[in-house]
């Protein structure tokens, strides 16, 4: 049984080591001891690509659909944004279509 410092047989406390991280040690901050990743729009969901997943692949909607087009118009770039709306901000969501007259 390991041994304190003193020489008494108490357990010694438990010491930080990396596969108690909940995260790689290497994208961590310097300073960062809650184990949030250093660069967290480097995260799936925040980048473009996942907005575009959740509008042509579960929502079966294209890219220039009017969704789409009223998410870019309100200024979502992820699917993060996307879910952080309220029902209200869904509902208020617009997109104008341009109307074209007939010559």
């Amino acid at each position: 049984m390991p041994t304190t410092r003193s020489g008494t047989n108490s357990t010694p406390a438990p010491t930080a080591d990396a596969a108690n991280l909940p995260v790689s040690p290497a994208t961590l901050t310097v300073g960062n001891t809650a184990g949030t990743p250093a660069n967290p729009t480097a995260q799936p969901g925040f980048t473009p690509a996942s907005l575009e997943f959740a509008v042509t692949a579960l929502f079966q909607e294209p890219l220039n659909s009017p969704l789409m087009l009223a998410l870019r118009r309100d200024g979502s770039n992820c699917l993060v944004d996307l879910l952080s709306f309220s029902e209200d901000e869904v509902r208020e969501l617009k997109y104008d279509t341009p109307i074209i007259d007939k010559l």
